[in-house]
């Protein structure tokens, strides 16, 4: 498989590596089981409550846990890979146009699904919430001449932090302490990239939920990942692009038939 390949650089030996596009996968992945949860899944349970037994509602209460579990994977894998992107992309606008028209699609087929109103002002996309950080990031890459740049890019943060506050995005600021986080942090070697995500998922475990120290596990993948793009289309970045608000839909459509 592409996502998985050998290495034998350097004299280190035989060793897995997995690419850009495999975490991507994982992240799509994880994200899916989340929503489905969040979803179609939690709806059932509470439309099925008046007819269960005790036993039936604590198995199923145990499952959408575990599912929600499961999802808590899918977030900071997507704000290592912002990271990764802003520091690989030729053309930063473009970059952040692709995101916004994303945020833009998946607005209304996000709030539908999780509050049945077209539009619900007090809890946006996670789309906004990794643009709002790529636009922090592309701060970051401006203050990198001056001397006190470690000082400038914590005051980017915070104020980055305090508009994904006031703005309700997903994961909020929470969010962007993640994703700022693991830029300042980031290196080239396995180690600095493990600490990098490690303080990322502590900084959503603290200002977010200690559920997301769950997503700790995802350090595995992290630590195999070698900086490799991996297998590349232009039908799969318009798919990883597009497979946010159109699972969402989907999503939409199960909870329409269950």
């Amino acid at each position: 498989m592409d996502t998985l390949l050998i290495n034998r650089k350097e004299g280190i030996g035989n060793r897995f590596e997995i690419t850009g596009t495999g975490l991507k996968l994982i992240a799509i992945l994880t994200m899916f089981v989340d929503h489905f949860a969040l979803g179609p899944l939690a709806s059932w349970i509470i439309e099925n409550t008046p007819s269960m037994s005790p036993d039936t509602y604590a198995s199923y209460y145990t499952f959408y846990h575990v599912l929600r579990g499961i999802g808590r994977m899918s977030f900071p894998i997507y704000c290592y890979l912002l990271v990764e992107g802003v520091d690989h992309t030729r053309n930063i606008k473009k970059y952040a146009v692709r995101i916004l028209t994303v945020a833009l699609l998946s607005e209304i087929p996000f709030d539908y699904l999780f509050y049945g109103r077209f539009f619900y002002w007090y809890h946006n996309n996670v789309l906004w919430v990794l643009l709002l950080g790529l636009i922090c990031l592309h701060l970051y890459s401006l203050v990198e001449k001056y001397e006190a740049s470690l000082a400038l890019k914590m005051v980017i943060m915070c104020v980055g932090m305090a508009v994904a506050h006031f703005t309700f995005v997903d994961y909020g600021e929470a969010g962007i302490c993640c994703i700022c986080l693991i830029s300042i942090l980031n290196g080239e070697d396995f180690r600095t990239r493990i600490i990098a995500f490690m303080a990322g998922v502590g900084a959503l475990a603290v200002l977010s939920s200690s559920i997301e120290l769950l997503a700790m596990a995802m350090v595995i993948p992290i630590a195999l990942y070698r900086g490799e793009r991996g297998r590349d289309s232009r039908f799969l970045r318009t798919f990883f692009y597009l497979f946010y608000p159109l699972h969402l839909c989907l999503l939409i459509l199960v909870d329409y038939c269950i």
